[in-house]
Formats: C-alpha cells, sequence, structure tokens
C-alpha cells in the first residue's frame, strides 16, 4: 500500500492514526516535504513533528519505506512552475515517476540487475536522470545515501539498433562513487516514446535533518 502525506498539511495530525488502521498491510510511505524556510507557526511544528516521527518508524520496521520528496527540489528541477498551477504541476511529476517506479517494479528489463539493499535502508529519494551524463536531479537531497539504483527507458529503435549504448551507461555508472557501503545497480528498459528518460533511487539507513 502506498501512503501519501504532506508534511505541514494538518491532515499529518491524524495521520497516525490512519495508518494504524493499516498496520497489517506493506506500507510505502511517501512524504512531501514543503519548503521549511517560510514555515511558521503550527504548520512548522506540526511538519517538524511529522518529519521526525515517521523517519524513526521507517526505521523500526514499521513501514516498508519511506520516500521523502522536497517541492522545492521539483521546483528547482522543473525551472517553470506557474503559480496559478504550482501544486497541480508538482504533483504530475510526483505522481508520474511514482507510476513509473511501479512499473518498474512489476516489469522485467531489458538488460541490467536491480539488487536489493539492506532491510535497515528504508529511507529513499527519487530522482531524474540527464541521459547523456547520468546527472541526477534528486527530488531530495538524501544525507548518506548507500544503495542507488538507476532505471532507463529507451525507445525501442535505439534498443534495436545502437550497439554503442550499453557500453557507453555502463562507463558511466562505473565512475559514479562506491564503496563497502554504497552500491550502483541499473536495469534498461524499453519504450515506444521518442524521448529517452531515466530515474534513480537512493537508500539510507540514516535519519533526515530537518532542512
Amino acid at each position: 500500500m502506498q501512503f501519501f502525506i504532506v508534511g505541514s498539511s494538518m491532515s499529518s495530525n491524524y495521520a497516525l492514526g490512519v495508518l494504524q488502521q493499516i498496520k497489517n498491510k506493506n506500507i510505502n510511505l511517501f512524504y512531501i516535504k514543503p519548503d521549511t524556510a517560510l514555515l511558521a507557526g503550527v504548520p512548522k511544528l506540526v511538519e517538524k513533528a511529522a518529519y521526525g516521527v515517521l523517519q524513526e518508524y521507517a526505521r523500526s520496521g514499521l513501514f516498508k519505506s519511506m520516500t521523502i520528496i522536497s517541492n522545492e527540489n521539483i521546483e528547482k528541477i522543473l525551472g517553470n512552475v506557474p503559480i496559478k498551477n504550482y501544486y497541480k504541476t508538482l504533483n504530475e511529476t510526483i505522481f508520474s515517476t511514482v507510476h513509473y517506479m511501479n512499473y518498474f517494479q512489476y516489469n522485467e528489463p531489458e538488460l541490467g540487475v536491480q539488487t536489493n539493499p539492506p532491510d535497515v535502508c528504508r529511507i529513499k529519494a527519487l530522482g531524474a536522470l540527464d541521459m547523456e551524463s547520468l546527472e541526477e536531479k534528486w527530488f531530495f537531497n538524501l544525507d548518506n545515501p548507500r544503495d542507488l539504483c538507476y532505471y532507463l527507458n529507451i525507445n525501442k529503435g535505439r534498443l534495436e539498433n545502437d550497439g554503442t549504448l550499453h557500453k557507453k551507461y555502463v562507463d558511466i555508472l562505473k565512475q559514479k562513487p562506491r564503496n563497502a557501503f554504497r552500491n550502483i545497480s541499473y536495469s534498461i528498459y524499453e519504450t515506444e516514446l521518442e524521448n529517452d528518460f531515466g530515474f534513480c533511487v537512493a537508500h539510507t539507513n540514516a535519519t533526515q535533518k530537518n532542512t
């Protein structure tokens, strides 16, 4: 079950009550974090409490995962977000990304293998990819990221005819920082869309600061 919550909203106050009713499910929590710099009063207190408590619940295993998404980061990535459609634009980006993450989970890739992060790494961040450089555009800047998974959606024609793609992407991924606690994995999927696109996921066991 996927459960979405906006940290500074008053609905955060009763989110734990709702989660209590579905505690027998495998819960993947998506926490939409507002720009906290200008929060004040009750919304600021609500956000700070929810952000901290829900992370501890995730780390203790009550949730299968907690994915943190920053509205501020998404706005920076998009670059052009009209005020009239501010939340609609951000929410469509979140919806599209989560949709594709669900697709990747239940479909076999053309090539590549995704590793399963350790169970203790339940806090996650999502990001979009620049498909030329595989540069990550994170929806949240995760402290101490551990396992990183890259999902590449490539046009069917290029998968069939471009023999250089696999080596190109593997060579780039080999240059990513890695160590005993930081693993890199990837998978390649086919898309009928003309333009290639991709996403990345970072996992950690570290509690994130309220900044």
